[in-house]
């Protein structure tokens, strides 16, 4: 077998062995259905896993973003790091899955989600596992300007909705088009209430917006001195991002996968 077919067959065993460690069967159902029919979960219910109490709504692969394995390696890498870091900023958090697991480790939370039922059941899960006081939700996408904007939702995958004018390489079938809010970072931090103690890890999932949620965050990412970012490179491009962080502050990069760079503040 080639080495991507062994890679995958390890991922889906993982995956399965999560399901069935925290006794979700039916996401290990809902999985296999999906597979097969490229058809979302059967019923809208709350599943027990490994990241805590995750509702997965009728129709969608949230199953998938309540699975401890999902996107391993970016979250292998986040969990070899994260006790360095105190505040974690979770830039187009889906339903939560990043912040539930960071506010369980410890750190306070800003979690960013514009489109407004991912939103929903992000704020559903943080009740759900009685995080109120460690994961502060807004119902934003963040940008280089405070405007609006025309959001693709799409339909099974949501957490691959994206502002409507870009084009993604993937063939993701879309539901319906939403306005959503889009704000600076800069706009926003002086009232998170952050010193420039804390040490702060940022993560960019942005379908295509990594570059404008940077550039809108100029006067936050020169202000704090212990600083890294993950950012998804997959539709903005590494050297997009590495050049726009590169005219703002000094930073180390590397790669945390195929899809995801780092970038690590250097404080002469």
């Amino acid at each position: 077998m080639g080495k991507n077919i062994m890679n995958k067959i390890a991922k889906y065993l993982n995956y399965g062995n999560a399901y069935i460690s925290s006794g979700d069967f039916r996401s290990l159902l809902d999985s296999a259905r999906f597979l097969l029919l490229k058809k979302g979960a059967l019923r809208t219910r709350v599943a027990d896993s490994h990241l805590g109490k995750i509702k997965i709504r009728q129709g969608t692969n949230d199953f998938q973003f309540a699975n401890y394995y999902y996107e391993w390696n970016v979250k292998s890498y986040i969990l070899s790091i994260y006790h360095d870091f105190n505040i974690f900023i979770d830039i187009g958090s889906g339903i939560g899955d990043y912040s539930l697991l960071m506010a369980k480790k410890g750190l306070l939370c800003f979690a960013f989600e514009p489109v407004a039922d991912n939103f929903k059941t992000l704020t559903e899960n943080v009740r759900l596992n009685r995080l109120e006081r460690r994961i502060k939700p807004f119902q934003l996408a963040l940008g280089n300007a405070q405007t609006t904007a025309d959001f693709a939702v799409t339909q099974v995958n949501t957490g691959a909705s994206h502002r409507a004018d870009i084009h993604l390489s993937d063939k993701i079938p879309v539901k319906c088009n939403e306005k959503v809010k889009v704000e600076k970072l800069d706009n926003l931090f002086l009232d998170f209430g952050l010193t420039k103690q804390d040490r702060i890890l940022m993560k960019l999932d942005m379908e295509g917006m990594e570059v404008e949620g940077i550039a809108g965050a100029m006067d936050f990412i020169r202000t704090y001195p212990n600083l890294t970012i993950i950012a998804e490179a997959k539709h903005s491009g590494d050297n997009e991002i590495i050049n726009t962080l590169k005219s703002m502050a000094e930073f180390e990069f590397g790669r945390v996968d195929d899809l995801n760079i780092y970038a690590h503040k250097i404080n002469k």
